[in-house]
């Protein structure tokens, strides 16, 4: 029977406290994918995680990962974690409530001396603000999985003209290796996903309800260019107006 083990409060409000002091930009916190703000959050969360003594590994994408190992470590580890990269004059906690509560977790377990069974893994993920500066979904994600299409390397981020292969190469990254699919996270090897997010919308916060399980997630599709047509609207207030009228 293990007691109940709480996460480091204190810990993440130091550090929420030390990324709003790095990214404030007098609105909001702006964090370009690739870009020096981003590199300072990740900067903050791997010295944390090399006080509290986890193992840390970087892929060639930048993503990082930051693991308190388990007693079986050939068993499928669990991830925690979000991104540290922000939408121009975002909120303080989109994406890196995610990372700090992880980085809390693991750190409430080194306090108590408790070692899981499983790895558990902190991953900082880059770029999954994508759209907001590179016009292609999820670069992060998917290279932490080798699953970055080539194509992807060439797309240039919407401040700079420069391709997202340049910004990971200036940032000191391998953008060959993610071409060739190298990555360190074989799903295989994955037992779970658990992400602290905040809500996108008004439900829990208009229902004072603190707390949130998402049970689906809907897809969305997004057009370079479009154009509406009236004609089908038009028909049926004609055809209302016909119903009106008798």
């Amino acid at each position: 029977m293990h007691p109940n083990l709480t996460p480091d409060l204190a810990l993440a409000d130091r550090l929420f406290a030390a990324l709003r002091a790095r990214g404030f930009d007098g609105v909001g916190i702006t964090r370009p994918a690739y870009g020096p703000g981003e590199q300072a959050a990740h900067d903050l969360c791997r010295a944390e995680a090399e006080a509290l003594g986890l193992e840390i590994a970087t892929d060639p994408a930048g993503n990082l990962l930051m693991t308190l190992p388990g007693t079986d470590r050939a068993a499928p580890r669990l991830l925690l974690g979000s991104h540290l990269d922000s939408v121009a004059q975002g909120g303080e906690f989109d994406g890196a409530a995610g990372v700090l509560a992880g980085l809390a977790v693991l750190g409430g377990l080194v306090r108590a001396g408790f070692a899981p069974r499983a790895d558990i893994t902190v991953l900082a993920i880059r770029a999954e603000e994508a759209g907001a500066w590179f016009p292609t979904s999820y670069p992060g994600s998917r290279a932490a999985l080798g699953r970055l299409p080539e194509e992807a390397l060439a797309v240039p981020r919407l401040d700079t003209g420069r391709s997202l292969a340049a910004h990971m190469r200036e940032a000191g990254f391998d953008p060959d290796a993610v071409r060739a699919g190298a990555h360190l996270l074989p799903p295989e090897g994955i037992a779970a996903y658990l992400e602290l997010h905040i809500e996108q919308g008004p439900v829990l916060d208009s229902q004072e309800i603190p707390l949130g399980i998402v049970t689906g997630i809907p897809g969305s599709r997004r057009l370079r260019a479009g154009r509406v047509l009236a004609l089908l609207w038009a028909r049926c207030c004609r055809l209302s107006w016909a119903r009106s009228a008798r």
